[in-house]
């Protein structure tokens, strides 16, 4: 097959955040399938970057609850009677656990971004002149917006500019 009749068959699939909530380390077959024809440049992924950042923020969000817990926990450790060693263990692993969630964070985005560029993927920026239509349908209700002024649509209202951009440029399948 040549690479002009590769074009001509060529996929482009956009996934929603919640696709990548479903699988965040994108272990599962669906993941591994689509990265390979995306590798072998079967199939073309494109990522808003909104998405992207639900995503990267959903995985911090995450581990920083984890880790809230786990500070909980060993501040109530601290607080009960216990040998000198377990009390100097609690402090320094108080201490160690602080920075964690900002180094959480920085590898959400850093291996998803390993992926995305094993991937092959296309990643694509919100316009600003996107902004008087969003908006528009914000006040109006207008799709992607459930009802008039619901805020919780915002970061579908921006997917959907993308989405109408590039379903005007290639045959586009959204997940």
């Amino acid at each position: 097959m040549s690479s002009d009749d590769r074009e001509d068959v060529m996929i482009h699939v956009l996934l929603d955040s919640s696709i990548y909530r479903n699988d965040p380390s994108r272990r599962r077959l669906a993941f591994k399938t689509l990265a390979g024809l995306c590798e072998k440049k079967l199939v073309t992924l494109h990522v808003p970057s909104i998405v992207k950042r639900e995503f990267t923020t959903y995985l911090a969000v995450q581990a920083e609850a984890v880790l809230g817990e786990a500070v909980r926990s060993l501040k109530k450790l601290s607080r009960s009677d216990g040998p000198n060693s377990a009390r100097i263990l609690v402090e320094k692993s108080l201490t160690d656990l602080r920075p964690f969630t900002t180094r959480y964070g920085e590898h959400a985005v850093s291996s998803f971004n390993e992926w995305l560029q094993k991937a092959h993927a296309v990643e694509h920026e919100v316009k600003p002149e996107c902004l008087h239509d969003v908006l528009d349908r914000y006040f109006e209700g207008e799709l992607p917006f459930k009802s008039v002024k619901s805020r919780e649509d915002f970061p579908d209202a921006f997917i959907w500019q993308i989405i109408r951009e590039l379903a005007d440029k290639e045959r586009l399948c959204a997940v």
